[in-house]
């Protein structure tokens, strides 16, 4: 069975769809919960610290601000399980079509991202660091924390995008191509760059995408995600790039959308074994299946 049709088959209860209507309201409810909940302890602790909440959500240059921003994202990892749980289909579904996290994967993909990020940020080292590159102990601090916290906050993004979203979508027989487009939308809207940036995140959303079908899950995404994203912000951090920036350049856009499209490349060849297995594994779930599944129901 296809990734974004999972929420079909492995349930608690039958598939209707008012059920994956509920469960998108319950994921829009509690990522909102969550991202208000950590925003009120971020602002809670920034007073007491003497900074100015405001100022650290709205892109000042404190370093700080994009740490605050990328925990205020990851707040909502818990969400999409959450959600597929009160709706009675198995969270585990989210992760891949073996319903669970696929570690031989997620190394593999890990190696391959890590390896061409690795390679640039190897030789922008050894060409010496710029003169406006600042490396203090409370930098190489926020360093460590955005190291913890960024996958997360990429990993929250392909759960609710790229997971949770499509197969909602699925539930209600979607095709594939647009279970993925409409949460790509969102993904897009959510970002703040201008439209020359916004092509670049387009390019990122459908590689992720293309990425999850595929392999018949979430972990090559994560780890194009996660990787690029820390190196993003760790960049920023040491004040080589501003992670605030929202005027994109066109030069910018198509050197982030190059290494976006071969490191996408590079996963698929990579992952090929496992885009077969999951087709394999995917009829194989489906024929165990076929009596158990119920068709949803649009006039329940």
């Amino acid at each position: 069975m296809l990734y974004h049709r999972l929420g079909l088959a492995h349930r608690s209860r039958p598939a209707r769809w008012w059920r994956a209507l509920i469960e998108l309201v319950v994921l829009a409810a509690l990522a909102a919960a969550l991202t208000i909940g950590i925003i009120v302890v971020i602002g809670f602790m920034a007073g007491r610290s003497g900074r100015d909440f405001a100022q650290l959500i709205e892109g000042s240059v404190d370093p700080l601000t994009p740490l605050v921003q990328v925990l205020i994202i990851a707040a909502m990892l818990p969400a999409p399980f959450l959600a597929a749980r009160i709706s009675g289909r198995d969270p585990r579904a989210l992760y891949s079509t073996a319903l669970r996290l696929r570690w031989s994967v997620l190394s593999r993909a890990l190696l391959v991202v890590g390896a061409v990020y690795g390679a640039t940020v190897l030789f922008d080292v050894l060409r010496g660091l710029p003169e406006d590159a600042t490396v203090t102990p409370f930098r190489l601090q926020i360093v460590v924390a955005l190291i913890v916290a960024v996958p997360l906050q990429s990993a929250a993004e392909e759960f609710v995008f790229r997971g949770a979203l499509p197969q909602i979508l699925g539930q209600w027989r979607a095709p594939a191509w647009l279970a993925y487009a409409l949460p790509g939308v969102l993904f897009i809207a959510g970002h703040t760059y201008n439209w020359v940036g916004l092509i670049d995140i387009a390019i990122f959303a459908v590689c992720t995408a293309v990425l999850t079908w595929r392999t018949g899950g979430l972990e090559a995404s994560i780890a194009l995600h996660a990787i690029s994203n820390t190196v993003f912000f760790v960049s920023g951090a040491v004040g080589l790039t501003d992670p605030n920036a929202t005027d994109i350049g066109v030069q910018q856009m198509l050197s982030a959308s190059l290494f976006t499209v071969a490191c996408t490349a590079l996963l698929l060849w990579v992952l090929r074994g496992v885009t077969a297995q999951s087709s394999l594994a995917g009829e194989e779930v489906s024929n165990q299946r076929q009596e158990q599944l119920v068709t949803v129901d649009t006039t329940a």
